[in-house]
């Protein structure tokens, strides 16, 4: 099963997904969707680089964002709807 994790930075959500390996997708979902490829050993390394990258990202942009001093990752769940 493929992993994924949302925190958000202000009114933008960041999506990480783990594709294979150390190969991590982050997407920023807000005003300006951005998505970038991670290289990272592990999912604590993933997570905290992928944090990093969209903070300074979203800082250049919006230079008063507060941004908060680390993240909380939730886990996404995926569940199908099945109508009967």
């Amino acid at each position: 099963m493929k992993q994924r994790f949302s925190t958000r930075i202000g009114k933008n959500w960041l999506v990480l997904s783990h594709v294979k390996d150390s190969i991590w997708n982050l997407q920023i979902w807000g005003d300006t969707p951005l998505q970038a490829e991670i290289s990272a050993d592990n999912e604590l390394e993933a997570k905290e680089t992928s944090f990093q990258a969209a903070a300074e990202r979203l800082r250049a942009e919006h230079p008063s964002l507060e941004i908060p001093p680390q993240a909380v990752w939730n886990v996404v769940l995926k569940t199908r709807w099945t109508v009967r």
